[in-house]
This record gives C-alpha cells, structure tokens and sequence, in this order.
C-alpha cells in the first residue's frame, strides 16, 4: 500500500511539473505537452523547435512571465516553391541567474496571448529551473 501511494505522488508530482525538457527536441503542436520543466546552469542555453505553418496565420509566440530569462523564437520557413510548405519556430531559452522563471509559448493568429478574444491553438507554460542542476 505504502509503494501505491509513494507511485501515485510521484505521478501527481510529474503531472504538476510537466514533462522535462532537454535540449535539440522537436515538436509537432499538437504533441506539446501544456506543461514542461527545463533544467538549465544560468548562462547556458536551451534550444528546441516547433513546427508551423505561417500560411494559416499561425505563429507561435513567447513571453517570459517573470524571471529573469531570454527568450528568442526564430521562425524559419521551408525553401520550396510549393505554396502551404510548413516550417518551424526554434525556441532559445537562456536564464540570466539562478532564479526559477515561468515562460508561456502560444500558437496564435495574435500576438498577445488572450484566449477569451483570439483562438489559440496550442499553449504550454514551461517552468525554468537554474538553480536544480546538481
């Protein structure tokens, strides 16, 4: 009974924190999970990218909602001379202390984050954590 229960905590522990997040993965939207936990030193930083299609009108978006990071989304667009061709966002994340941070990245026809006014299609908050690293 007792393992039960210390299984059910990790699981719930997981599920507040979200998925971890490493360096170099790629997303599709709709396999982003709404919540991710990234592990990085202050000063080094966290590339990962996501795919879109800038030819729907969507684009993803970023804001850091506090803490002390630096977010960068590049969007790049596939070479080709066919028209609807998706591309991807890479995202950097780069923590500027050891103070945790929270950064929402958003995909959206709008560039302020307010799903009650413009459709989002997908969303995920990912919780910055500098100072865990052992």
């Amino acid at each position: 009974m007792k393992t039960l229960f210390a299984l059910l905590a990790a699981v719930a522990v997981f599920a507040l924190t979200g998925a971890e997040l490493t360096d170099k993965q790629k997303f599709q939207p709709d396999d982003l999970p709404a919540a991710l936990t990234a592990q990085i030193k202050p000063g080094n930083v966290l590339t990962f990218s996501i795919a879109e299609n800038a030819t729907t009108g969507y684009l993803w978006q970023g804001e850091v909602l506090n803490g002390n990071v630096e977010l960068n989304l590049e969007h790049r667009y596939a070479e080709s001379p066919m028209v609807g061709v998706p591309g991807e966002v890479e995202v950097t994340i780069k923590p500027g202390d050891d103070r945790p941070a929270k950064v929402r990245l958003f995909y959206s026809r709008s560039q302020v984050y307010d799903p009650d006014k413009h459709p989002v299609a997908a969303a995920t908050l990912i919780s910055v954590n500098p100072a865990n690293f052992d």
